[in-house]
């Protein structure tokens, strides 16, 4: 999805957040030495891997009252975090009073922020997440050449204006490349990016992912589509399964093949993958995660339904883990965990999510996939949101306070290495060629990652 650049500008209130926003104020004088904190010497001079071993101990010694600390912990590490790039308070509270409000030009925000006390650090931080508008946009699909980061070519079709709800991330099968955009799901030439087909979904809203196998191309949008992937007939749809941001899952058993997806707030649905038939439905699941399957175990993040009278919000949810059979899901085990749609990843036995964002306790979760035993449990500083953790090498690499690091195999979660890079809050880091890419504000950027025994090309970041 891609906005149309016009010369009116808007700060929306995802924005605000990426700046240091906090829905919950801290009292005053427990913000007042947050921010003393924050602006440090000593905070300025940590290398990015020593970040939150520092917060920790912070918050170890400062916020000894369990009610306070339950209560503000998450708070003073989003501040701590953000060090002295991120705005003052006050000057937060001043910009959420114009969030939404459409400014003609760059020029004349600046003007306003200027005269209410907005300097010029503040300024350059502001400009990083400051958007353009228009109600009109086009669904666009860029190709980069893996190691010089050229572009290739670049596909634009006439598209809807969704704002996030329209960030599906594009699957590559052989010579063709399916993406899905605002209400049309694409089939293009890899190599020219020309369109070989494209099929209108009906629904303008779509993140799922497309799942291509065997032939099909599986895709959740206004219900779970399936087409020939060659030609792009629509061979069947499945109205049972309600819209989701995750992607469809494969799940094979005794050689018949089953799909796997997320459905509505807090569903999952196991489908027949050659005409759709629905086998089983289990709670807890949906919301923006994407199941993740090993074997016949499936573990979902769900954000189910609140109790009565309590307003829903990504302060409820978990993570569980189920045996898949033909006929039924069991679920093995469940355990409270907040969180807004990272994906859990299951690596050599084990079940990692790090996650949070959106009023979700940011946290670092390990857990054994067939006990359920908790490995540890950890509150942390990053706010990654609607995200893919990748594993490679013993390391597992993931979007927070910069590009982290982490060893798959510690009994603590502690950070590596980090990289310090502005990328999208929403991004997975992809691996391919013993590179790491991410996607940033305004481009994507390259990393050299040298791996056992594999020659790297050398990571350019525009």
């Amino acid at each position: 999805m891609f906005k149309e650049q016009v010369e009116a500008k808007t700060i929306a209130q995802g924005a605000l957040y990426r700046l240091g926003w906090l829905d919950e104020k801290m009292p005053p004088v427990l913000s007042a030495e947050v921010e003393t904190t924050r602006l440090s010497d000593e905070r300025a001079t940590l290398k990015p891997a020593d970040v939150e071993k520092w917060i920790d101990d912070w918050i170890d010694t400062h916020l000894q009252d369990a009610v306070i600390r339950k209560q503000f912990e998450n708070a003073a590490r989003i501040r701590l975090a953000q060090g002295r790039d991120s705005l003052s308070p006050l000057q937060l509270d001043t910009l959420a009073t114009i969030v939404g409000r459409l400014f003609p030009s760059h020029v004349e925000l600046n003007v306003w922020l200027a005269q209410h006390g907005i300097d010029q650090l503040a300024l350059k931080a502001i400009e990083r997440v400051t958007t353009t508008l228009h109600d009109a946009a086009d669904d666009v699909v860029v190709c980069l050449d893996a190691f010089t980061g050229e572009k290739r070519w670049e596909a634009r079709f006439p598209g809807s204006y969704v704002q996030w709800e329209c960030s599906s991330t594009p699957t590559v099968a052989g010579d063709r490349v399916y993406v899905l955009g605002s209400g049309h799901l694409y089939c293009l030439s890899v190599k020219d990016g020309h369109k070989i087909f494209s099929l209108d979904t009906t629904s303008k809203k779509g993140s799922s992912s497309p799942l291509v196998y065997d032939g099909k191309v599986y895709v959740n949008s206004g219900g779970l589509l399936c087409l020939d992937a060659k030609i792009g007939k629509l061979l069947w749809k499945q109205d049972e399964v309600e819209h989701s941001n995750g992607a469809p899952q494969l799940w094979r058993n005794n050689d018949k093949t089953y799909v796997v997806c997320s459905s509505g707030v807090n569903d999952v649905v196991c489908v027949n993958a050659e005409n759709g038939a629905v086998q089983w439905e289990t709670t807890p699941g949906g919301g923006h995660s994407t199941p993740v399957i090993v074997g016949d175990y499936l573990v979902v993040q769900s954000h189910p339904e609140p109790p009565a009278g309590v307003e829903w919000s990504y302060e409820h949810g978990s993570l569980a883990c189920f045996k898949m059979f033909v006929d039924r899901a069991e679920k093995i085990w469940e355990i409270d965990h907040k969180e807004r749609g990272a994906n859990p990843l299951i690596y050599h036995g084990y079940v990692y999510t790090i996650s949070g964002g959106h009023g979700a306790a940011s946290e670092a979760l390990k857990v054994k996939l067939d006990t359920g035993t908790v490995i540890y449990r950890k509150k942390t500083p990053f706010n990654v949101e609607c995200a893919t953790h990748i594993a490679v090498d013993g390391k597992i690499l993931f979007y927070g306070q910069g590009l982290c690091m982490i060893d798959a195999s510690a009994n603590e979660f502690k950070i590596l290495t980090a990289q310090d890079v502005w990328a999208e809050r929403c991004t997975s880091p992809v691996l391919a060629y013993g590179n790491i890419y991410v996607r940033g504000y305004g481009g994507v950027a390259c990393f050299a990652l040298p791996l056992r025994d594999d020659k790297t090309a050398q990571g350019v970041q525009p």
